[in-house]
């Protein structure tokens, strides 16, 4: 900015008036760092209007046909429960299983 010329006072009034606008724009790019993280954080928007698909809820609606009884129905459904969570615990014991049979593999290479 080229010098100004005029009074003392009038100079230091804009001193301060340049710095009061320098605070607000650091501010103002807070903000909008600010603001930017923010909608990174939020950008999965999708996830929010995705169907859900319920497995248990699938599997039920196929057998139960006509009228039923609301004690059938809950029945049904902790039945479907269990043998749900039966097949997640074998899931996760395969898992578990393959990475000890890896880390065996990888012992038997080091060893060799």
């Amino acid at each position: 900015m080229a010098q100004y010329k005029g009074s003392a006072s009038e100079a230091w009034r804009a001193m301060r008036l340049m710095k009061k606008r320098e605070r607000e724009r650091e501010q103002m790019e807070q903000l909008k760092q600010k603001i930017a993280k923010d909608n990174i954080v939020r950008s999965n928007i999708n996830k929010k209007f995705c169907a859900h698909h319920d497995a248990v809820e699938q599997e039920l609606k196929p057998s139960t046909w006509g009228l039923v009884t609301l004690s059938d129905v809950k029945a049904m459904q902790e039945a479907l429960v269990k043998e749900r969570e039966k097949q997640l615990a074998k899931k996760e014991q395969s898992k578990e299983l393959q990475l000890k049979l890896e880390k065996q593999k990888e012992k038997k290479e080091k060893r060799n």
